[in-house]
């Protein structure tokens, strides 16, 4: 005999259906948000429909930029690879291949809804490790981490081969001073909160009794083991950022703008970065591209109006492209996926 259907509860579903209308709520703002950023990009020069065309100019160029987009894509998922081995989680380097192409997929078709990259790698990592849940959440974290502090290494290195262009005005002196703080800074400030948290032992005790805080305290001391493996996640950072800045040098000859010169745009990546991340728009549609024209602006040599814009969007296109075997790799796994999903969330 079939077991009566239990009914739903109004309130749970209720409740759900809030989160989802608050969802689309917040996507459809931001979906504004970002084109009435790219309607003003193009009003102003800044971003050319007009020079998206050259792209079909020169097919197997562009094609070049995806494929090395898609190299990109594999030393990324190596560098979290070696980030989850220093907290004790293996993962076989295929899988976390697979994982990383079909968060990049998700977070390029679905920015601001649906699952995120990051929530799918937390999952494998949990899974793999189902008693260090906090380990595979601080990898992620240390992940991105990681890759932009490398990029503000690029930018130091780049002021120093030549400051003349990166620092020829007051916006730029004071983004390099900005940049030098951090690249120095942030290791000064990580040995520092280590040597007071091993003399205090007020600190350790607190360490002790705050769940998370105590986590956090075994990912340090796991890392700071790591050894070579943390030298080589910072050689695969820097490896990884400089085929990201020789892709927008190569789109910047695909279409015709020759204002900046490759240290230069060594020097705008990691602002581009950080503006893209802001949370105003899916997936930073229209403020990276605003961010990259403007520092771009600043670095160029000689007052152009070239639409600098239109390079990171190009390039946000490579990407997208490139996280297409994301598609297939999802569809192919995707009740492993769920799975994954379900298990972290339970």
């Amino acid at each position: 005999m079939d077991k009566p259907e239990v009914p739903s509860d109004p309130q749970e579903n209720f409740s759900a259906g809030g989160k989802r209308a608050r969802a689309g709520f917040w996507f459809g703002l931001k979906l504004a948000v970002a084109v009435g950023i790219v309607t003003w990009l193009v009003q102003r020069g800044k971003l050319d429909p007009g020079m998206l065309l050259a792209t079909g100019i020169h097919p197997w160029l562009f094609a070049g930029v995806v494929v090395f987009n898609l190299g990109v894509i594999v030393v990324a998922a190596y560098r979290w690879r070696l980030l989850l081995e220093c907290q004790g989680i293996c993962l076989p380097f295929f899988k976390t291949i697979q994982i990383t192409f079909i968060g990049l997929f998700f977070n390029s078709f679905l920015p601001g809804g649906g699952v995120g990259g990051d929530a799918l790698r937390i999952a494998y990592g949990v899974r793999a490790a189902p008693d260090r849940r906090s380990a595979a959440v601080i990898s992620i974290f240390v992940d991105r981490l990681v890759g932009l502090y490398t990029l503000f290494v690029l930018c130091v290195v780049v002021m120093v081969l030549n400051p003349g262009e990166v620092l020829a005005n007051r916006p730029l002196q004071l983004l390099g001073l900005v940049a030098v703080v951090l690249v120095v800074g942030a290791p000064l400030g990580v040995v520092v909160i280590h040597l007071v948290w091993r003399r205090s032992e007020r600190l350790r005790e607190l360490f002790g009794r705050v769940g998370i805080l105590r986590r956090v305290e075994e990912a340090i001391v796991l890392y700071r083991r790591g050894g070579w493996r943390l030298v080589g996640v910072f050689g695969v950072s820097l490896l990884m950022q400089i085929l990201g800045i020789l892709s927008l040098v190569v789109l910047a000859i695909l279409v015709g703008i020759d204002g900046v010169s490759p240290l230069g745009y060594a020097f705008v990546t990691p602002w581009t970065w950080l503006a893209n991340v802001l949370p105003v728009s899916p997936g930073g549609i229209g403020v990276g591209e605003a961010a990259f024209d403007q520092v771009c602006r600043w670095v160029e040599p000689v007052v152009s109006g070239a639409a600098y814009g239109t390079i990171f969007f190009v390039y946000r296109i490579s990407v997208v492209l490139a996280s297409l075997p994301g598609l297939a790799a999802y569809l192919f796994y995707r009740d492993d996926v769920e799975s994954a999903l379900k298990e972290a969330e339970g």
